[in-house]
C-alpha cells in the first residue's frame, strides 16, 4: 500500500514538473520573439518568358513575400515593366529583377519594335543636302522624289517624280530617337551627319523605292509637324484627274488594242498588246510620267502581270 502512495505521488510530480518546464519554455520564446514581419509584393513570372520578349497582363503576376527577403532589384509594381521586353530568360515561378529589364535606352537599339504591323522598314542612301542638311529627325514624315537623268533619247532632260508621299522615318543613321531624346553618353559618341535614313512602307511602296533608287537619285522633302491636313487642289480636265487617281485604282483601255512600252514614249519598246477593256492596275501618283513633248504616261501593271507604260490619252478609269 506505502509503495503504491510512492509510485502515484512520483507520477504526480513529474506531471507537475513537466507541466512547469513546458510553461518556462513558453515564456522564453514569448520573450526571445520580435515583432510579426511584414509583408511586401514582388513581381513574379506566371510562365517562361524568352530574352527580347515583350512584359504583358498575362505572363507576370504579383505575389506577396517576408519584407527582409526583398532583394533592391526586385521590381514591386507590375506597371512599371509592362510594355518592355525582358533583357534575359526568365523561368516561370522566377521573382523579376530591374537588370532582367531592358532599359529604355536599350529599347530604342531595336528598329524591328517600332515597326507598324504589315509594315517593313527600308533605308536609303543619302547625303547633307538630300536629308534637308541633316535636320530630318526620327517620327519626322517626308516625301520621296526620284531625280532620273534620260541621256540616250535626251540628253539634257531630267524627269521628276513624287515617289512616296508623307511616309514616316523611323531612324537617321542608327539614331532612332530625336536629338533631345538622346543622353549625353549617347550624344558625346553621336556622329553629327549621317548617310543613310530608314523610312516605315508597305510591301508595295519598300519595292517601289528600291526600284526607284536604281533608276536615279532620290530626294528627300520635309513635312511640317503643325499641318495636319492635305492641301486639296482643284483639277477639271480628263487628264489632271488621271494625275490624281488613288493608289490601285483599276483603268481599262479604250481602244479594240493598245500597247504597253518599256518607257514612256511613243517609240519606246513594245512590252505587250492588251485587248480593250483589259484591267489594268495604276499603283498611284508616283507611277506617271511626261514626255518631252508633255504627254502623260501611267505606269500599270496587267492581269498577266507585266508592268509597263501606256498612254492616259487612251485609258478611263474603270466605273466612268
Amino acid at each position: 500500500m506505502k509503495t503504491r502512495r510512492l509510485v502515484f505521488l512520483a507520477i504526480v510530480s513529474g506531471l507537475i514538473t513537466t507541466m512547469l518546464f513546458y510553461v518556462f519554455l513558453k515564456k522564453e520564446m514569448e520573450g526571445t520573439a520580435g515583432p510579426p514581419v511584414p509583408m511586401v509584393k514582388a513581381v513574379q513570372a506566371v510562365q517562361d518568358i524568352k530574352k527580347n520578349e515583350k512584359i504583358t497582363e498575362e505572363n507576370i503576376t504579383t505575389i506577396e513575400i517576408p519584407e527582409d527577403q526583398l532583394h533592391p532589384e526586385t521590381v514591386q509594381d507590375p506597371q512599371a515593366i509592362l510594355g518592355k521586353h525582358t533583357s534575359a530568360n526568365l523561368k516561370q515561378g522566377e521573382i523579376i529583377m530591374q537588370h532582367r529589364i531592358q532599359k529604355t535606352e536599350e529599347e530604342t537599339k531595336v528598329v524591328s519594335r517600332k515597326i507598324k504591323e504589315g509594315y517593313r522598314a527600308v533605308s536609303i542612301s543619302t547625303d547633307y543636302v538630300k536629308a534637308v542638311s541633316n535636320l530630318i529627325e526620327p517620327e519626322d514624315f517626308v516625301d520621296v522624289v526620284l531625280i532620273e537623268q534620260v541621256p540616250k533619247s535626251a540628253p539634257e532632260f531630267v524627269n521628276t517624280e513624287l515617289i512616296l508621299e508623307k511616309v514616316k522615318v523611323l531612324a537617321v543613321g542608327k539614331r532612332m530617337v530625336e536629338k533631345g531624346e538622346v543622353s549625353e553618353e549617347a550624344k558625346e559618341g553621336a556622329e553629327p551627319e549621317y548617310s543613310a535614313v530608314t523610312l516605315e512602307l508597305n510591301q508595295y511602296d519598300s519595292i517601289k523605292l528600291i526600284n526607284a533608287s536604281a533608276r536615279g537619285n532620290l530626294q528627300l522633302v520635309l513635312h511640317s509637324r503643325l499641318s495636319t491636313k492635305k492641301v486639296k487642289q482643284s483639277k477639271d480636265s480628263m487628264e489632271e484627274t488621271f494625275e490624281k487617281a488613288p493608289g490601285r485604282a483599276q483603268f481599262l483601255p479604250v481602244p479594240k488594242r493598245s500597247i504597253i512600252r518599256e518607257k514612256p514614249h511613243p517609240n519606246a519598246h513594245v512590252i505587250t498588246v492588251i485587248k480593250e477593256d483589259t484591267e489594268l492596275i495604276f499603283f498611284g501618283d508616283g507611277d506617271q510620267r511626261r514626255d518631252e513633248e508633255g504627254r502623260l504616261w501611267f505606269r500599270v501593271e496587267t492581269p498577266d502581270g507585266n508592268q509597263g507604260w501606256i498612254s492616259s490619252r487612251i485609258v478611263k478609269q474603270k466605273g466612268e
